[in-house]
C-alpha cells in the first residue's frame, strides 16, 4: 500500500513539472505543448492554464494565436523562458491574453527571453500582459514589443539587461513600480507609448522609465506620454550612472511629460560617471503632484556627476512646474 501510495505521489510531481522542448527545431503551438509537457500547459483553444514554467529551447519556436488566454498559477518560478522563439501576435480585435489565475501582482514571474533567441522572430503584438513579476525580461536579447497591454506587473513591464528591444505603441499602466527598467548596458527603442498610473506601489521615487545605473545606456525615448496624478512619487523619466565608468546618454524627445512628481532627472552616484543626455523639442508640464516641492517638482534637474558633462537641453515648452 505504502509504495503505491509513493508511486502516485511520484507520478502527480510529474505531471506538474517544469518542461522545456526537445529542441530538435520544431514549431509548436500551444495545443501541442498541451499534448506533450505532461501538465505544465492544459486546457484547449482559447483557454489554457499554465501550472509550471515552460523553457522553449534554442532550436524550437513557440506560436500564441490571436485569442488566447493562459492563466498562470501562482508561482515565482512560473512563466516562459526562451532560448529560441516565441511569436505572440494577437489582433486589434482578438489579443493575446497572459495573466495569473488571481488578479495580483508577482502572481507568476513573466517572460523571460535570453541572449540565444532570435531577436528578429520574438514578437509580441497585440498582447495584455498582467499580474507578473516583470512581464517582458529581455536578458542579452531584444525582441520587438508592439500594440501591447502591460499592467499590474509588481517589478515591472519591461526590464532590459544587456538588451535593445524595439517598445512601440505600448500602454503600460498601474503597475507596482517602474514601467520600464533600462539597465546594464541597453539601448532600447522605447516610441509612442503611453504611461499612466505606476509605481502605486508609491513607496519610493520609481519613475515610469527608469535608465541607467550600470555599463553603458543609450535608448531613444520618443513620443511618449507620461502622467501619473495619482502616485505622488512617481517620476517621468529618470537617468543615472552608478559608477565612473558608466555611460547614460539617452535620447529624449516630442514626449509630454505631464502631471508627475518631476519630468526628467539626471543622478550621477559617483563623480566620473558620463551623462549627456540630447533632450529636446518636449512638452513638459504640471510635474507637482508631490506635495513637498523641496522634494519634488522639477520640470528637469540636472545632477551631472563632473563638469565634463554636457546635456543637450533645447526646444522644450517647459511649464506649470514647481521648479
Amino acid at each position: 500500500m505504502r509504495s503505491t501510495l509513493l508511486a502516485a505521489v511520484f507520478l502527480y510531481s510529474l505531471s506538474f513539472a517544469d518542461y522545456t522542448t526537445p529542441n530538435t527545431g520544431i514549431n509548436w503551438t500551444l495545443d501541442s505543448l498541451v499534448a506533450y509537457s505532461g501538465g505544465s500547459l492544459t486546457g484547449s483553444f482559447p483557454n489554457y492554464a499554465q501550472n509550471d514554467l515552460i523553457t522553449i529551447s534554442a532550436a524550437d519556436r513557440v506560436v500564441i494565436p490571436p485569442g488566447s488566454i493562459i492563466s498562470v498559477t501562482a508561482g515565482s518560478g512560473k512563466g516562459f523562458t526562451v532560448f529560441g522563439t516565441l511569436s505572440a501576435i494577437g489582433t486589434l480585435t482578438d489579443s493575446i491574453i497572459v495573466k495569473g489565475t488571481t488578479d495580483s501582482a508577482g502572481w507568476y514571474r513573466g517572460f523571460r527571453i535570453e541572449d540565444s533567441a532570435v531577436d528578429s522572430l520574438c514578437v509580441f503584438a497585440y498582447c495584455r500582459i498582467m499580474n507578473a513579476a516583470e512581464g517582458v525580461h529581455c536578458l542579452n536579447a531584444s525582441p520587438t514589443i508592439r500594440n501591447s497591454l502591460f499592467t499590474k506587473n509588481s517589478s515591472n513591464g519591461v526590464r532590459t539587461f544587456t538588451a535593445s528591444p524595439t517598445i512601440r505603441n505600448c500602454v503600460f499602466t498601474f503597475n507596482r513600480q517602474s514601467a520600464i527598467t533600462v539597465n546594464v548596458s541597453s539601448s532600447p527603442l522605447i516610441e509612442n507609448n503611453i504611461f499612466s498610473y505606476n509605481n502605486y506601489l508609491n513607496t519610493g521615487a520609481r519613475n515610469a522609465i527608469a535608465v541607467g545605473g550600470q555599463g553603458t545606456n543609450n535608448p531613444i525615448i520618443r513620443g511618449n506620454e507620461i502622467f501619473n496624478q495619482n502616485y505622488y512619487r512617481a517620476g517621468a523619466i529618470g537617468l543615472s550612472t552608478l559608477t565612473s565608468s558608466d555611460v547614460c546618454n539617452p535620447l529624449i524627445e516630442n514626449n509630454y511629460l505631464h502631471d508627475n512628481s518631476f519630468g526628467v532627472a539626471t543622478t550621477a552616484f559617483s563623480v566620473g560617471g558620463t551623462i549627456q543626455p540630447m533632450i529636446r523639442y518636449n512638452r513638459i508640464e504640471n510635474n507637482r503632484i508631490n506635495p513637498d516641492p523641496m522634494v519634488s517638482g522639477s520640470g528637469i534637474t540636472m545632477q551631472a556627476g563632473g563638469p565634463s558633462n554636457a546635456p543637450i537641453i533645447t526646444g522644450n515648452h517647459i511649464k506649470g512646474n514647481y521648479w
